[in-house]
């Protein structure tokens, strides 16, 4: 028997009791009726040969405690005297201990690392709203080097009203440093449009995200901060009266309005910021229609 299979068995037996108990009822039941069977065929009604079965048999719930106590002392030595045995083998041979370490940990560690990647892939990808209709919008140069594409208001409108395009967000990154506290830390900031996690689809934890009145248009964009959800974690420690509390970027005051959930992992950001429209502005990705049946 494997390893696996033996822990298993052990705990199975350990744990689950209830089904031993009924196991015990019927196994103690048919013992009764067995007797019960005996006396019927020494001319004893059926119902009295039961009735004398059960009380030659006696209390039933004594046996079966008797029993499941009996079991469980047997499972427990089983166990003690294997971890002993165990022990004492580890001990009188060290280098073949440390080559079943050094296994384990082998095999453990590149199962759990493939086990990561076909998660991510596979069995949990992106979790936005529509994200096999999402496209990032870039250029790639002669060199081969990639970049994204800067567009004005106008052309951002233009592209808004193709029958391709559901929808799209811009968005732009900054590298900002907290002041004001004990210790400054840098910060991953992502500067997006106000539809953006209305785009994504995910709404946020604590609090609200960034709204339409959060960036008019000809206005400067409102002080106000949307906290990743690690970044909350490190920085507040999971405190949801974050929301509302003063964050200083670069000696600059922001009122945290939300916490994004822990699905939302866009460019993996610490922050994020409403984004000033002017004149040219990166458009960070799209969602086209959906190909109209026939």
């Amino acid at each position: 028997m494997s390893l696996v299979a033996w822990f298993r068995s052990h705990l199975a037996r350990l744990f689950h009791n209830q089904e031993k108990s009924s196991e015990i009822d019927e196994e103690i039941l048919a013992h009764i009726a067995l007797r019960a069977d005996d006396l019927e065929r020494s001319g004893i009604e059926r119902a009295a040969a039961e009735r004398r079965a059960c009380i030659e048999f006696g209390a039933r719930e004594r046996y079966r405690e008797e029993i499941l106590h009996t079991l469980r002392g047997t499972l427990l030595r089983t166990l003690l005297q294997d971890i002993h045995f165990s022990l004492r083998l580890l001990r009188n041979s060290p280098g073949f201990s440390l080559a079943v370490v050094i296994s384990l940990a082998l095999g453990i560690g590149a199962t759990t690392s493939v086990f990561s990647v076909i998660y991510v892939a596979l069995i949990h990808p992106f979790p936005y709203r529509s994200a096999d209709r999402i496209f990032v919008m870039g250029v790639r140069d002669k060199a081969g080097e990639e970049r994204g594409i800067d567009l004005s208001v106008p052309q951002i409108s233009l592209l808004r009203k193709s029958p391709v395009v559901e929808d799209l967000f811009a968005m732009q990154t900054q590298s900002l440093t907290t002041t004001g506290g004990d210790f400054p830390e840098d910060v991953e900031a992502a500067l997006v449009t106000p539809n953006t996690f209305d785009f994504l689809g995910i709404p946020p934890l604590l609090g609200r995200s960034i709204e339409p009145f959060d960036a008019v248009d000809g206005q400067k964009p409102k002080p106000v901060v949307v906290l990743s959800y690690k970044f909350w974690q490190r920085r507040f420690n999971s405190d949801p009266d974050a929301v509302g509390q003063t964050l200083r970027l670069d000696g600059k005051a922001y009122r945290i309005i939300g916490v994004a959930g822990p699905q939302f992992t866009w460019y993996r950001k610490d922050v994020y910021l409403p984004l000033e429209i002017d004149t040219k502005f990166r458009t960070d990705a799209l969602r086209i229609s959906p190909l109209e049946a026939g």
